[in-house]
């Protein structure tokens, strides 16, 4: 888990997914997580024409749940996604 400080923004980074309460957990148990309120498990970081998904839990470990597995996946399918100008052609030959 991390923390962002005030400069974040001054150094490229936004939180993509965090911890909104210190009672995060809809099931189960734990122990300790009102240390999670205010924590961002997630960071994206612009890193000269790239970015970079920096995720804090495991969210590969085979013991996470499968809501975790998004995180991962859509950091793959948005590294290779392609902005357009607005009103670009589509492939279809159309306007969007």
């Amino acid at each position: 888990m991390y923390k962002l400080g005030p400069t974040a923004a001054a150094q490229n980074l936004t939180a993509v997914a965090w911890f909104d309460t210190s009672t995060p957990l809809r099931s189960g148990w734990t122990w300790g997580q009102r240390y999670l309120d205010g924590g961002v498990a997630v960071i994206e970081a612009r890193v000269g024409k790239g970015r970079v998904f920096l995720p804090g839990p495991e969210v590969i470990k085979r013991a996470q749940p499968h809501g975790t597995f998004k995180l991962v996946f859509n950091g793959i399918y948005y590294g290779a996604a392609v902005s357009a100008p607005t009103g670009a052609p589509t492939s279809s030959g159309g306007k969007r």
